[in-house]
């Protein structure tokens, strides 16, 4: 289902930057956005499958005709219930503020490149018969609660299929440092000791798309 809807969605920008192209410039320069115009767009994640959960929400305001500020807005909760005493919650929230430079392209198509911030706090809980684990689904620390910081080059573009109406796809790479909470475990029986493992810090460097396509409107 995927895979059919992403075949189906690049073949209409296919179409249509067909028909842009063979369209006299008059009829297509007024399709991308301009100093003073703003964005909205939501991001279908292919691998989560919605952009409820996995995707994001981002709004741009161009401040000339080729720079645009950013705000993106992501979201990811995820819980489990393994029989009835089995409980795992974990909710990731991510703002990400940014700026982008456009660059020429074509009357419909638009590339840039950019860079953002990336801010994240996310929480975890588990529970099961024996055991209460605040900050993680386990003492090893997986789906772990924690606060994150990052820098990522981005690259992208936006396809005007319509006036005021537009499909993109953008990847990028960066850095993130994420400090993770402590991991209080607690047992509901007495023959065992509760245990606190200390939080840590951790930096990594990692690559990136969209992981699906990007739906918006200029307003």
């Amino acid at each position: 289902m995927k895979n059919t809807f992403l075949v189906l969605a690049l073949a209409l920008v296919t179409i249509f930057t067909t028909q842009a192209q063979e369209l006299p410039a008059s009829t297509t320069s007024d399709f991308k956005p301009v100093t003073g115009d703003k964005t909205a767009e939501v991001g279908f994640n292919f691998n989560s499958g919605t952009f409820l959960n996995g995707g994001q929400l981002r709004f741009r305001k161009f401040t000339s005709d080729d720079k645009a500020l950013r705000l993106g807005i992501g979201a990811f909760f995820e819980d489990t219930h393994q029989g009835v005493a089995e409980t795992a919650h974990y909710g990731k929230i991510t703002v990400s503020p940014g700026i982008e430079r456009h660059f020429e392209g074509t009357s419909r198509i638009s590339p840039y490149i950019g860079a953002e911030l990336p801010l994240s706090y996310a929480y975890s809980k588990y529970e099961d018969d024996i055991r209460v684990i605040n900050g993680a689904w386990g003492d090893n620390g997986p789906r772990g609660s924690h606060i994150g910081v990052g820098l990522n080059a981005i690259a992208g573009v936006d396809v005007y299929l319509i006036k005021n109406f537009y499909l993109g796809f953008e990847l990028g790479a960066g850095v993130s440092y994420k400090h993770f909470s402590k991991i209080e475990v607690d047992y509901k029986e007495h023959d065992f000791s509760d245990r606190t493992i200390e939080g840590e810090g951790k930096l990594s460097f990692s690559t990136f798309s969209s992981g699906g396509l990007r739906l918006g409107f200029v307003f």
